[in-house]
């Protein structure tokens, strides 16, 4: 090797730790990018299920209540001058309002997670949890009985508060739990 060369091997050797430093930095960049969105996602997400779980109890304990108030209605001889009457409409009507809400929400809620299945390493596992979020169903309430007393029916209003919200906690929060803690314990998985 002569000396001559030296000033060469020496411009050649700066070049390629100079393209290697701008590989590193560009894909610890990258890495942050990858990061940061995946916790935007999961924020998200975070937001919404608490927001999409609220809504949907409000929304059939509305229909339970309209329910209440239609059957005390009846219990009175169906007066047409009714407070339960106007109450059973008024609880109907939010519920219909809810159900659009809910639509909002949803949509906002599956665009997060359609999100997280782009920002996180696909897996069975990710799509299966996200397939049982997305896969939801609607609570069954059945309508009290028609031979009830009132007290009967307060009765039949509180179980049915009971059964929604562990229905909602059983299919809406858990599932949307365990995908939250998925997209935890993979938040830096292949960066």
């Amino acid at each position: 090797m002569s000396n001559s060369m030296l000033p060469v091997y020496a411009a050649i050797i700066a070049a390629a730790l100079a393209v290697a430093s701008a590989l590193f930095t560009v894909t610890r960049q990258q890495q942050a990018a990858t990061l940061k969105e995946r916790q935007q996602v999961y924020a998200g997400i975070m937001g919404k299920k608490h927001l999409r779980n609220q809504l949907v109890v409000s929304r059939f304990e509305a229909l339970i209540f309209s329910d209440y108030h239609e059957r005390r209605w009846r219990l009175a001889g169906a007066p047409a001058d009714s407070f339960d009457f106007q109450e059973a409409q008024r609880w109907m009507h939010k519920s219909e309002d809810l159900a659009l809400e809910i639509g909002r929400t949803n949509q906002s809620l599956f665009e997060s997670i359609g999100l997280a299945r782009a920002t996180f390493t696909s897996s069975p596992q990710l799509t299966d949890l996200t397939e049982k979020i997305y896969r939801f169903g609607t609570p069954r309430i059945a309508p009290p009985p028609e031979q009830q007393d009132q007290q009967s029916l307060e009765q039949w209003k509180t179980e049915a508060v009971k059964q929604l919200q562990a229905w909602v906690e059983r299919e809406y929060a858990q599932p949307t739990d365990a995908l939250l803690t998925y997209l935890q314990q993979n938040m830096r998985t292949k960066l």
